[in-house]
């Protein structure tokens, strides 16, 4: 069945990822609101006392970036998407929405393990005036946050030829933090 909030989805996925491995260290990476979500998720698994090695969001907007009454009706992934969804199905336009108010709901706490964020180049109007960090600077400490531009939009990027390069910046990106064995120490959540 559909959830309707950012934790009850990122609690669903932390049973389902536990279901194959038990304990960490965990990698997790996600794109649009599957990086929001990846980011929850991390929260929780660290609340829970697991490690987490690698958080990779790709071209996933922070949703404290809009003010509140923005976020009641969209995200910010709104004007990107909006061209697209006549050709979604009825589920899959449910499914937006009820990700979208999931997301506008959603208030990302600090956390306290690097986050690798991808960004793509390209920006339509209406979001030129994003931070190059996406807000994300917001919740992460910058000693903890490494931003890097990535070829493409936010759709392209993840099409041939741009997600080549993404790939090539995620695999380079996880494995120097493999390299470094760092692995986080669970902290518990600021409220």
């Amino acid at each position: 069945p559909p959830l309707h909030t950012m934790r009850a989805m990122a609690e669903r996925m932390v049973n389902l990822l536990q279901q194959v491995q038990a304990a960490g260290p965990y990698r997790l990476a996600g794109w649009s609101f599957g990086g929001v979500l990846a980011y929850e998720i991390a929260q929780q698994l660290l609340d829970q006392g697991h490690g987490v090695e690698f958080l990779g969001l790709i071209d996933a907007f922070c949703p404290h970036l809009l003010n509140a009454a923005a976020h009641r009706e969209r995200t910010p992934e709104a004007p990107v998407l909006r061209e697209n969804l006549e050709h979604l199905s009825a589920g899959q336009a449910l499914e937006w929405e009820v990700h979208s108010r999931a997301m506008a709901a959603y208030r990302p706490s600090p956390i306290s393990v690097p986050v690798h964020l991808f960004v793509a180049s390209e920006r339509p109007p209406g979001l030129l005036e994003l931070t190059a960090s996406l807000g994300w600077e917001r919740c992460v400490p910058a000693h903890l946050l490494y931003t890097q531009a990535v070829p493409g939009s936010h759709r392209s990027m993840m099409s041939p030829p741009h997600i080549e390069t993404l790939g090539q910046r995620l695999a380079e990106s996880l494995a120097a933090t493999t390299e470094s064995k760092y692995v986080s120490e669970p902290v518990g959540r600021t409220t």
